[in-house]
């Protein structure tokens, strides 16, 4: 029994041991909160909805979309772009536009540049 006791003892240390002599960045990933947080580092691989709202004569919104879609395309989500004139959004968001809705939530809207767009779609 003492053995089998030891030999526990012994492989946890050795994969421990591993660990540090492997990739001495490897504890300091451990310690990092985003780490581990699981949730954290994989949620951004979780496909969203991103919505758009745009006109179609909107120097600004031509401007953002280019941007927003780049972003949307590196994160691997969805991106519908809505004209607020040809749907029901057209009484709610008026002459607001641009504004990005990600699951149905507005996270941008009106002017704004790649480091507002990187923030807010995370």
């Amino acid at each position: 029994m003492d053995d089998e006791h030891d030999t526990g003892d012994g492989q946890g240390e050795q994969e421990q041991d591993d660990g540090e002599d492997c990739c001495g960045s490897h504890l300091a990933f451990d310690d990092t909160a985003p780490f581990r947080v699981s949730g954290a580092r994989t949620e951004p691989a979780l496909v969203k909805s991103v919505q758009f709202l745009t006109r179609r004569v909107c120097r600004i919104c031509a401007e953002a979309l280019p941007i927003v879609a780049g972003r949307v395309e590196r994160k691997g989500w969805a991106l519908e772009i809505v004209d607020v004139d040809d749907s029901d959004l057209g009484e709610q968001f008026g002459d607001r536009v641009p504004v990005v809705l990600v699951d149905g939530v507005e996270v941008l809207s009106g002017r704004f540049g790649r480091r507002e767009v990187r923030r807010a779609l995370r």
